[in-house]
């Protein structure tokens, strides 16, 4: 506001626009990428062994994608191969923490692991597990 309507006043506008630059997606993730959904799908038809190779095959290529860790937990729990299961869960739940979505990933995850104790209810180690990505999800809606 200007106090006298005589004499003028100078008012310069500085904007400043915080632009956050999209990274390019690199061909190795679209393939990594291809690579997990196709693991889902092969998952999805009971094709463990299948689901397991091509997880393996996306992660060698980028290993940033939580659900694809995940998958990979799954199918070596489902296949009975615990111990890889749980270093597998402990990878996914790293790289999930470090990811642009955490939450829906975990969720996703919870959910597919709710599924699996439903077809296998004798499977009690997966309880464990369940817990603890209950609680992650905790902690992120905490923060």
């Amino acid at each position: 506001k200007n106090p006298s309507s005589l004499d003028g006043i100078n008012v310069q506008i500085e904007v400043v626009a915080k632009v956050k630059q999209v990274e390019k997606q690199t061909e190795e993730q679209s393939q990594a990428l291809t690579l997990g959904n196709l693991a889902w799908k092969a998952f999805e038809r009971g094709d463990y062994d299948k689901c397991l190779e091509l997880s393996k095959k996306s992660i060698e290529l980028d290993n940033t994608f939580g659900y694809v860790q995940f998958n990979l937990a799954l199918s070596y729990l489902i296949t009975g191969q615990t111990t890889e299961a749980t270093i597998a869960y402990a990878k996914a739940i790293s790289v999930t923490k470090k990811s642009v979505i955490p939450k829906q990933t975990f969720e996703g995850a919870i959910n597919d692991l709710r599924t699996y104790m439903d077809k296998f209810p004798s499977k009690a180690d997966a309880q464990d597990i369940l817990n603890l990505l209950t609680e992650e999800v905790k902690t992120i809606d905490n923060n």
